[in-house]
């Protein structure tokens, strides 16, 4: 994994290393970093104009991200009033950006952009630590089209989660501090670092070892041989989340009940549609088919890596595409790459099939690989390249952004953006730089096998952009027009939202309490209605049976005059329909309370029934 210009100083102690002088202004490095950082740019501008106003789910956790700050400035309290699962930075930095700015989805959108921005820099930053400048613009253009504004998933400007988005961009520039202390000793990133983190755990307190992971296993890097381990770094690293977080937390157990903050939390996520959720999510539920298509994607992996060697033997007149040793690997690997992509997706259906699947194992062996290395120099005496402890780093922080999802990581699903931009990176540096570098012999060779891998990136990567732009210009063309702001969605969703908000607007008074069962409150928010329940979303498990009684008595107390009732239909809970499947009792309760008075559908009408494949919503008024 050595590059030649390593090769001579990683003999030296780490202390003594220096970085290579910055190039001048001619040279054609310099010139290339700004030419991939314009790329980029304008691809970034690109695709904000191409899926403008189209970032937004109606239906899923969405509608909590939008109104939850909402509530917190009409005087509502988290945690009391408001059931959230996450911590308190979000909501409360979300509010104070709807006082500063106006309660209105631009206001979402701007902080979601500009979190964007900063991750894809910091992403091209960290990406120019192991590979040339436009190879760090191709994994930074993938990290864009796929996580950042991406339509068929999830991303930055508007995520199922800004408590996740807010708690990853923390986490990343914890990240970039880890790498820069391990560059330059440099104490003050480890503290800056340590803030970051605190930032992390204020967000989501689950991210908490991906904000302090890499920055420890940095400390250790550093460490690793040193007749005295230096601790003074990684107190820095450490103390500024004890106390911010310890503050943060304790002020909220010291205002909070205990059983609305942790009982109340874990009875519902112990729930067995809950349970079920989570095996889909880490792909436990299809065990073993997500292991054959792990392996699957490990041969998809080993041909693209195959097939770009094979290209740059085949265009080095010293070499050979079929005699010689390296050849011979290089077909090997090639073959049994192939191999294993048919026999895996022969067995893995319906799990998809890509190169990502195979993280587990690659990540696996990054860090295994990196680890016997450091091993073997420090019995000489010497240690590892600044590239290589780099790339351990990266490695161990993309271990831990996907264990959530750990046989499951997928380019489709509302967590990818969360999980996947730092192993994106990974492998492209792993394709165009250092297998190619492993696999062939001459410098023609392993340039145009570079170039190979290249071509295939960008070609994935055009795919992509073309597969946004048809998702975004002819799946999301439906308007939701609002004073508190406007989305395009698909008509299927987006005509039944938009006439239920009319209908709100003609039957209901702007700050009346208005029910929205079970994942509507996209209306309350739109239409500036009081949401008379803790709960913004009800999905299966989450109102237990005592909640359920609980959001009964708050509309009942509250003298909700209309509900709305979306047929939501959520197989990945294993329950499927509100009323039917799951929540009868409260249902119940509405029917023989409250008398349907319109029905709001892109397809039918009343003859529409709950549990059927059609989104609708259906109007309830109390009766007299």
């Amino acid at each position: 994994m050595l590059t030649r210009e390593h090769s001579v100083s990683r003999n030296r102690p780490l202390a003594a290393r220096t970085e290579p002088s910055n190039p001048g202004p001619a040279s054609p490095i310099r010139s290339e970093e700004w030419q991939a950082a314009i790329a980029v740019t304008a691809l970034f501008v690109l695709m904000l104009f191409v899926t403008w106003h189209r970032w937004t789910d109606p239906i899923v956790d969405h509608a909590r991200e939008m109104n939850v700050p909402a509530r917190i400035l009409a005087g509502e309290r988290l945690y009391v009033d408001i059931m959230y699962y996450y911590g308190p930075f979000a909501p409360y930095f979300n509010a104070l950006l709807y006082r500063m700015f106006g309660t209105h989805l631009n206001t979402l959108y701007a902080s979601g952009i500009v979190c964007a921005a900063l991750v894809l820099v910091m992403i091209h930053w960290i990406g120019r630590r192991l590979m040339s400048p436009w190879a760090a613009a191709l994994s930074t253009s993938l990290v864009l089209v796929v996580c950042a504004i991406g339509l068929n998933a999830g991303n930055y400007v508007q995520p199922y989660s800004y408590a996740v988005l807010y708690g990853w961009t923390f986490a990343m520039g914890a990240l970039v501090c880890a790498l820069q202390y391990l560059r330059a000793n440099d104490e003050i990133a480890m503290l800056v670092g340590g803030l970051l983190a605190s930032g992390v755990i204020v967000s989501k307190p689950e991210m908490t070892l991906l904000g302090l992971g890499p920055a420890g296993v940095a400390w250790a890097i550093r460490n690793f041989g040193a007749a005295q381990w230096s601790w003074r770094p990684l107190l820095l690293l450490i103390v500024p989340p004890l106390a911010i977080g310890g503050l943060v937390y304790g002020v909220i157990l010291w205002l909070v009940p205990w059983k609305l903050l942790f009982t109340d939390t874990y009875r519902a996520f112990t729930q067995p549609q809950m349970v079920y959720f989570a095996h889909l999510l880490d792909g436990t539920f299809y065990w073993p088919r997500t292991g054959w298509a792990i392996l699957a994607g490990i041969g998809v992996l080993s041909c693209i890596a195959g097939g770009a060697a094979l290209f740059g033997l085949g265009s080095d007149a010293a070499s050979s595409m079929f005699r010689g040793s390296r050849a011979r690997v290089i077909w090997l690997v090639t073959i049994l790459g192939a191999a294993a992509w048919w026999y895996g997706s022969s067995r893995s259906a319906p799990v998809d099939i890509s190169p990502l699947r195979g993280a587990p194992v690659v990540l696996a062996s990054i860090v295994v690989t990196i680890a016997w290395r450091a091993h073997r120099e420090k019995s000489r005496g010497a240690v590892l390249s600044i590239e290589e402890q780099s790339l351990l780093v990266i490695t161990v922080f993309s271990g831990l952004a996907i264990a959530r999802v750990i046989l499951n990581v997928s380019f489709a699903s509302s967590y990818t953006p969360f999980t996947v931009p730092t192993l994106l990176l990974i492998y492209v540096a792993f394709l165009a730089d250092y297998l190619p570098r492993f696999l062939l012999a001459t410098q023609r060779a392993r340039r145009e096998a570079r170039h190979c891998a290249m071509a295939v990136g960008v070609c994935l990567l055009t795919t992509m952009i073309y597969a946004q732009f048809v998702i975004a210009r002819t799946g999301k063309s439906f308007e939701i027009s609002a004073p508190r702001g406007t989305l395009l969605t698909r008509p299927i969703v987006g005509r039944p939202i938009a006439d239920a908000i009319r209908f709100v607007d003609e039957h209901t008074m702007p700050g009346e309490y208005l029910g929205s069962l079970p994942q509507g409150t996209i209306v309350n928010f739109l239409a500036d209605r009081r949401n008379p329940l803790r709960e913004e979303i009800i999905v299966p498990g989450y109102l237990t049976p005592d909640r359920e009684a609980d959001a009964i008595e708050r509309m009942s107390a509250r003298q909700v005059r209309v509900i709305l009732v979306g047929n939501v239909l959520t197989p990945e809970y294993r329950d499927n329909a509100f009323g039917i499947d799951y929540n009868r009792r409260l249902m119940q309760w509405v029917e023989a309370n409250y008398h349907p008075v319109a029905t709001f559908s892109d397809q039918g009408g009343a003859e529409l029934r709950f549990g059927e494949r059609a989104f609708f919503i259906r109007a309830y008024e109390r009766n007299e």
